[in-house]
């Protein structure tokens, strides 16, 4: 993946918090209309007159605009006066929940790359799961994130050792002799981190020494 469409995935995620935010303080509407013309002596084509309007708009325009997934809803993302007024602290706060919803996000990926039920993904990631679907948690502590990481570095190492998804789908259900139960129950029973631990292991032998973290 190349760094523009990380940097453009992540941007994306912060306009969807932000646009959240916005619901709970329309000020900062207020705040990008009144920064909008010492933005707009900024050399951005017509974007700035597209700000204009959708600032006149109604609140939903703006966020079905700003949301898009798309090169217009990319630029208008790239040259915000949502994102420019705000304050370093609101920044790095709405920052700390791009991140969690990042990790939510890979997190039920791999849940579903494994063919996790509702059911069974409730039981390995925690209770409130099927509302993250919806929308994801505001906070999580420490303790919950766990489980999240744990799925996520479980699916990496099986997607390294299986390739086919069917393949990696089986192995968590069959019988495994190095453990006594199928790795699927160990999972959903709080066992996430053995699991992790034992795949670990198996994908060592086939890291290369640029694969392996430097000191």
């Amino acid at each position: 993946m190349d760094r523009f469409a990380v940097t453009e995935s992540r941007t994306l995620f912060f306009h969807r918090i932000l646009v959240d935010q916005i619901r709970h303080s329309p000020g900062l509407l207020e705040r990008a209309r009144a920064a909008l013309p010492g933005l707009a002596a900024r050399p951005a084509g017509d974007v700035w007159d597209r700000w204009a309007g959708l600032l006149a708009a109604s609140f939903d325009q703006l966020a079905a605009a700003v949301l898009e997934d798309s090169p217009q809803g990319g630029l208008l993302r790239a040259h915000s006066p949502l994102m420019a007024v705000l304050s370093d602290d609101e920044r790095n706060s709405l920052w700390q929940r791009v991140g969690l919803q990042q990790v939510v996000a890979y997190a039920l990926a791999a849940a579903a790359d494994l063919g996790l039920s509702l059911a069974e993904e409730a039981a390995a990631l925690g209770d409130g799961t099927a509302d993250w679907h919806r929308a994801p948690p505001a906070t999580l502590t420490v303790e919950a994130m766990e489980p999240l990481k744990q799925i996520i570095a479980i699916q990496r190492a099986l997607t390294t050792l299986l390739p086919d998804g069917d393949a990696r789908r089986a192995w968590l259900r069959a019988p495994h002799p190095d453990f006594a139960a199928r790795p699927l129950d160990i999972l959903i029973n709080g066992g996430g981190a053995l699991v992790q631990h034992a795949l670990a292991e198996a994908v060592r032998p086939r890291l290369d020494r640029g694969d392996l973290p430097s000191h």
